[in-house]
């Protein structure tokens, strides 16, 4: 079956493409296969994975001709407005998020709205690929519907790169609502730091403020995740609060943002980590990271 759909896929690139060299047709074969691959069922599905998280995918990508990467995406779009599962629908859209270019195609506006939050996820950020004019209106609706924190965070941050007075709209009525979840409260944090006035300066600190001392995890771990992305500021305080946390979820993403920050002041608060469960193992590394400085 692998073989035969991979068989007319191929068919169906060189006729759009008219492929000829041999490096060209290698690469678009083997980015093919993977999405054949998928049509199979769940028996590969770890291979799939696999392969995506090693990089070994991100590499044959990066290595195609510009023409048969945007072959690829082109036979993307078609395989994804055939079949409906969710693997070959994952692996389309990382496909189409380093291939997108123009106008936001349906299948991604369509997979926007899909009942998986991860393939909401994927859809957003293949949507910030294309041109701002046909993604930025399909993120705002993306953000007027979504309940999925995480998928919310993502659209606000990637609607606040190609539209920004159109996203602070957006974070402004985020954090305004205490009924959404804290990771797009967060997220809305964020924008409002990154490009709004200063009332929305102003607010966006005091909400942070309050996620850092919430009796909420899930807000307590959304600040220190948030605090990890900002670059300015005198915010060691906050994250050492946050590194003791007793929710290991919380210490973990506020040690993670430490060494974001790249914050040397952190490391006797990493090293108090040392050995305290799985915070232990992040703890090392971020000292690792920060350099010999941070052992002494």
């Amino acid at each position: 079956i692998a073989f035969d759909v991979w068989d007319r896929m191929w068919h169906l690139a060189a006729e759009r493409t008219g492929l000829r060299g041999v490096g060209g047709a290698t690469a678009l074969a083997c980015v093919l296969w993977f999405i054949a691959v998928t049509r199979t069922g769940g028996a590969y599905r770890e291979t799939l994975q696999d392969a995506v998280s090693a990089g070994r995918l991100a590499l044959t990508v990066d290595e195609m001709s510009a023409p048969a990467l945007q072959a690829a995406g082109r036979v993307a779009e078609q395989v994804l407005e055939r079949d409906r599962s969710e693997d070959v629908a994952l692996f389309g859209l990382q496909l189409l998020e380093q291939a997108g270019e123009g106008e936001l195609p349906r299948v991604v506006r369509r997979l926007l709205a899909h009942e998986s939050a991860e393939v909401r996820a994927s859809a957003v950020r293949a949507a910030g690929s294309f041109t701002a004019v046909s993604s930025a209106p399909a993120l705002a609706g993306r953000l007027a519907d979504e309940t999925d924190g995480e998928v919310l965070w993502l659209a606000l941050e990637r609607l606040a790169c190609i539209a920004p007075e159109r996203a602070l709209g957006d974070a402004r009525r985020i954090l305004a609502d205490g009924d959404l979840a804290p990771e797009a409260r967060a997220g809305a944090v964020l924008v409002l730091l990154a490009s709004g006035g200063l009332d929305d300066l102003s607010a966006a600190a005091a909400a942070l403020k309050e996620m850092v001392a919430a009796a909420s995890p899930a807000s307590r771990r959304s600040a220190a995740r948030a605090l990890g992305s900002i670059s300015l500021g005198k915010l060691e305080g906050e994250l050492e609060r946050l590194i003791a946390d007793p929710d290991q979820s919380v210490s973990v993403a506020a040690i993670r943002a430490a060494g974001a920050r790249q914050a040397i002041e952190l490391a006797p608060a990493l090293a108090h980590r040392l050995g305290v469960g799985q915070t232990s193992f992040y703890a090392a590394k971020a000292l690792v990271a920060l350099g010999p400085a941070a052992l002494e």
